[in-house]
């Protein structure tokens, strides 16, 4: 038997939703999705009872589901986890430590008995706080595990490929995360505001190949880089173009790898520190990792070996993908990104066929509907993001 894993990030009004908008899965599609789940008669379990089942043969029921959040946006609390128990459905939250906000508790949806005139009253873009995260934990709808310290990204290599300006400044919120832990949750949640005031100070600097802080070794520029690209981007009608080419085209040292001691510990910091404080902020044990944009290395992979049972693994469109069965012994968790991929009325279509496919995964025609449907997502989920860009 296959146990569908289904990815959600932000559940909102479609109305007022995070800055990343096409993470949010819309409050009220959300709710069908629960009903459907409901009327068809599956059973939430937990990421435990997975591992129990993949490797201790314990029993799980028939239609087993498992529901995941990742990140801890404030509107999990509000909404998801209102709408989760009036289905009876529990589900799991992935976690960044510095992302919990320090904020008062906030009301949630069923607070105000789950009218929909009400929203508007209620607070509902941000982060999660530690008092929230303690109260959805101990009612056992929602699962806190880990999803690293930070999940930001840093740059890798000494190659220039783009410069920091006023007009891509959203591209590069997490520039602005590395600098300041306090900036995180401000330049997240600015949205259509302007971001000006950060750019104080960085005007004209030089934005570096990057990637997943999980995923790759550090690269940490030099001053000398840094001033000439500042020196070159003075004039407002600057030549983007020739700016770079001409920082890549120079000979000289443009900064320093971090060494393997350095990486060592910053791994070590994402992977176990994340874990610890969880785990001592909300008197439990987190045995569950989902990587941040789904990046890994081989040195985080031993990492989270060594502390985790299991962690996640997205599928991609293709013919690559796997399935949650007792058969499979790896210490993976095979997610689908249906939960948020469409806002429309493919949004239940697409659902049921996600859900269809994971059941009848043996079967050749199910297989074959199942990367059909993959390739036309890829593709609609690209535009719809360059939509909303």
């Amino acid at each position: 038997m296959h146990v569908p894993v289904i990815m959600y990030h932000s559940i909102a009004p479609k109305e007022k939703t995070i800055y990343n908008s096409w993470l949010t899965t819309d409050l009220k599609i959300f709710e069908k999705q629960l009903e459907y789940l409901k009327k068809k008669g599956y059973k939430s379990i937990n990421l435990q009872d997975l591992y129990n089942y993949k490797f201790k043969n314990q029993k799980i029921p028939k239609k087993s589901i498992i529901l995941t959040f990742d990140d801890g946006y404030l509107d999990n609390y509000v909404f998801a986890y209102s709408l989760l128990k009036k289905y009876g459905f529990q589900a799991t939250i992935f976690i960044n430590p510095n992302f919990v906000e320090n904020a008062k508790k906030r009301e949630n949806f069923e607070n105000i008995k789950f009218d929909l005139r009400k929203i508007k009253d209620l607070e509902y873009i941000g982060y999660l706080n530690w008092e929230e995260l303690l109260e959805m934990e101990n009612s056992g709808i929602m699962d806190i595990q880990s999803h690293s310290l930070s999940h930001t990204f840093y740059f890798k290599s000494d190659w220039v490929v783009d410069i920091l300006t006023e007009k891509n400044i959203k591209d590069y919120y997490w520039f602005f995360w590395n600098s300041s832990t306090d900036k995180k949750e401000a330049i997240h949640w600015m949205g259509k505001k302007d971001f000006s005031s950060f750019l104080k100070g960085y005007h004209g600097y030089p934005i570096f190949e990057f990637g997943n802080s999980l995923g790759i070794i550090k690269f940490v520029p030099n001053e000398k880089i840094i001033r000439l690209s500042k020196n070159l981007t003075k004039n407002k009608d600057f030549n983007k173009k020739e700016v770079i080419n001409k920082l890549n085209s120079y000979r000289l040292n443009k900064g320093i790898l971090e060494t393997k001691e350095e990486s060592n510990n910053r791994y070590n910091a994402e992977l176990i520190d994340s874990k610890k404080v969880i785990e001592k902020k909300l008197n439990k044990k987190v045995s569950f990792l989902c990587w941040p944009c789904g990046s890994f290395n081989k040195l985080a992979e031993k990492i989270a070996n060594k502390n985790y049972l299991m962690y996640t693994k997205n599928e991609r469109s293709g013919f690559n993908f796997s399935f949650n069965t007792r058969k499979d012994k790896r210490k993976i968790i095979h997610r689908c990104n249906d939960g948020h991929v469409f806002n429309n009325f493919f949004s239940i279509i697409g659902f049921k066929i996600t859900l269809f496919c994971h059941r009848n995964y043996k079967h050749i025609y199910a297989r074959f509907l199942y990367l059909s449907y993959l390739s036309i997502r890829s593709v609609y989920k690209q535009i719809e993001i360059f939509m909303i860009k």
